[in-house]
């Protein structure tokens, strides 16, 4: 079968978050070796974990504008570049400034990817798969999650943690090669307005902020797994690092299924007349169920693998409540020109959630002597997404 353009575009941006979350997630397994080595307190590594985002959640502000003065796909390119680049310093890092510096580096680079990448897929894909698009263009954040925390882990525990952000950033060649020459720049509407007013109007759309701020207590969740997971099971003695690394990566693994099931469905319920709200609001509920179900599993040190099917579940529900976000504000976005902008504050808002949880997780951890607190502040989060949700018109 030939392949049509939006594949194209939909490969690419695949592997574009691979390579991101490659670089962004290996210093999960990596943490606890790097606590020892830079001899970091809890609060320390919370923080060296969340700098990223600092940078990262900023971008999200901006890039958006960035890519319609200078070019959507030539900011993916930068972007992915600056990343691997990022990694790269990321592994020669001698001090604790050092590795902030270079993951701040890497936060820019990423930084540029998500509004603009997600406008470019919303240009190519026909408006029938709009959700389907979405979600399998971003399962490559799954893909790039699990050889992160897997294939990472293996590498840290083997060769040193050093070499597993080698490995990672000398991979970001090939989707720099693939966006450079798969796809042209989108067509961009000259004629629709994008002018302050417009963006004004944008926000004083009411589902449009319940979408976008339900996203954060999602992420708060995601983010504490993400971050504490393999040093959560070290720690409490189910797991050692390798084992650790192992369950973690099932964060990464159901990525792309909660993204094109929950997409997919999005799709189906629009063309039976249904809505999307309904997804969301008991996804919400669904994922706090799960991480309260992990919680106290790690609190009463149960058999490790008890934790794979609700870690599975929960990181399907938080990726299905992801691309269910972006159909929604694919649609509610008609002027096109204002997507990338829509898309960046969706996912601003979101990753505030990830430059606070490893921090509050690591100062709780400082301050109780465990991890029991910020756990419980995890599975609380999404009740917050169920209630912004339950406030989304039944029309959307």
């Amino acid at each position: 079968m030939r392949l049509k353009i939006y594949h194209k575009v939909w490969i690419t941006v695949i592997f574009i978050w691979i390579s991101i979350y490659t670089v962004r997630i290996t210093l999960s397994p990596a943490l606890p070796f790097i606590i020892s080595e830079f001899k970091l307190s809890y609060t320390e590594a919370g923080i060296a974990a969340s700098v990223i985002f600092y940078t990262y959640t900023s971008m999200q502000f901006i890039a958006g504008f960035l890519g319609a003065r200078f070019g959507r796909k030539r900011l993916l390119i930068i972007g992915t570049l600056l990343n691997g680049f990022g990694g790269f310093l990321t592994a020669i890092s001698n001090s604790f400034s050092q590795l902030l510096l270079a993951r701040i580096l890497t936060g820019i680079g990423a930084g540029l990817i998500f509004s603009n990448d997600r406008a470019i897929v919303a240009s190519y894909t026909p408006i029938e798969m709009a959700g389907m698009g979405q979600g399998l263009s971003f399962s490559g954040v799954g893909i790039g999650m699990t050889l992160g925390i897997l294939v990472g882990g293996l590498i840290t525990v083997n060769l040193g943690w050093r070499w597993a952000f080698i490995v990672f950033s000398i991979f970001a060649a090939i989707p720099i090669l693939m966006a450079a020459t798969m796809f042209s720049e989108p067509i961009i509407n000259k004629s629709e307005d994008s002018s302050s007013s417009s963006i004004r109007q944008l926000f004083h759309n009411k589902d449009y902020l319940a979408v976008i701020f339900g996203g954060f207590p999602v992420q708060y969740s995601f983010w504490v797994m993400a971050t504490w997971l393999p040093t959560i099971l070290i720690e409490s003695g189910q797991a050692d690092a390798a084992l650790s690394s192992g369950i973690t990566a099932i964060l990464g693994i159901s990525v792309p299924f909660g993204l094109i099931v929950l997409g997919r469905l999005a799709d189906m319920r629009a063309l039976k007349g249904g809505d999307s709200r309904a997804i969301l609001v008991y996804s919400s509920l669904s994922l706090s169920a799960a991480i309260l179900g992990i919680t106290m599993l790690v609190i009463y040190k149960a058999y490790v693998f008890l934790l794979a099917p609700l870690i599975f579940l929960a990181s399907f529900l938080i990726f299905g409540i992801g691309a269910v976000q972006m159909r929604i504000v694919s649609r509610i976005v008609e002027n096109k020109n204002l997507l990338p902008i829509a898309f960046g504050y969706l996912n601003g808002v979101s990753f505030l959630a990830p430059i606070i949880s490893p921090y509050v997780t690591g100062f709780l951890r400082d301050v109780t002597g465990d991890f029991t607190w910020g756990l419980v502040l995890s599975f609380m989060a999404p009740l917050a997404s169920f209630i912004l949700f339950s406030s989304i018109s039944k029309k959307i």
